[in-house]
């Protein structure tokens, strides 16, 4: 499309879902669904998450992490804002949660943060 002007925000999906019922968005691209029934949605694709771990903090010849060892541990959280993201909401289902002790908007961010 000539001129078409893109731009690309991250952002939490609540106000993604209100801006495109005001109708200050066209078109939303994001990495789950919206709660608003009034929305449509097309699945692009799936994708999973990983973990980053200190491979100095696992036992030798470890590979992954137990459930319980996972939510034993210090987290960092890439979100659009607070504490609390996907992998939280599935821990509370479980009756489990995690400490976040920090958490930042940028993927870029984490190699600094991870190195303390």
């Amino acid at each position: 499309a000539p001129k078409l002007r893109l731009i690309f925000r991250q952002t939490h999906s609540q106000i993604v879902a209100r801006a495109l019922m005001e109708r200050s968005i066209d078109l939303a691209i994001t990495a789950g669904g919206f709660a608003e029934r009034l929305l449509s949605r097309q699945v692009l694709g799936e994708g999973g998450y990983l973990c980053l771990v200190d491979p100095l903090s696992l036992a030798e010849g470890q590979q992954s992490l137990s459930l319980d060892e996972f939510v034993a541990r210090e987290h960092i959280l890439v979100s659009s804002g607070g504490f609390i993201g996907i992998t939280d909401e599935g821990l509370a289902a479980l009756g489990l949660s995690r400490r976040v002790c920090a958490s930042t908007t940028h993927f870029a961010a984490l190699p600094y943060l991870l190195k303390g």
